[in-house]
């Protein structure tokens, strides 16, 4: 006989996950992940790097919000963190230059997740 589904528990390991830009895309999707108990490293770089480490990520949202105090971020990626799966949230036109730093700390069976924007995103 089949278990109750409503009785099945799911064990989720952490992940360690780095959003390669953190804008609005990935920012938000990686506050959730962060807030959810994955590891994320953020990268971002001028005013919004300013601004995540002096105020953190704020998630406003219908569903209910949140605020990480103290998120992990920097302009590279930290060289001792090895992630399992790396999210691309950069614009298109700066993905040449995202993918010349994203093969610096990917390992051989990292996943890559590219959340872009723009109509022409699949024409470059």
């Amino acid at each position: 006989m089949l278990e109750d589904p409503a009785q099945i528990s799911i064990q989720i390991q952490p992940m360690r996950i780095v959003i390669h830009g953190t804008g609005g895309v990935g920012g938000y999707f990686g506050a959730c992940l962060a807030h959810a108990g994955h590891e994320v490293f953020f990268i971002a770089r001028g005013k919004h790097l300013e601004a995540i480490k002096n105020n953190g990520l704020l998630v406003k949202s219908h569903l209910g919000g949140f605020h990480l105090d103290t998120p992990h971020a920097g302009k590279v990626c930290d060289p001792d963190f090895k992630p399992d799966l790396v999210i691309v949230g950069v614009k298109s036109w700066q993905l040449q230059e995202a993918g010349s730093q994203i093969k610096k700390y990917c390992l051989p069976d990292t996943l890559v997740l590219p959340l872009q924007n723009g109509v022409n995103a699949s024409d470059l």
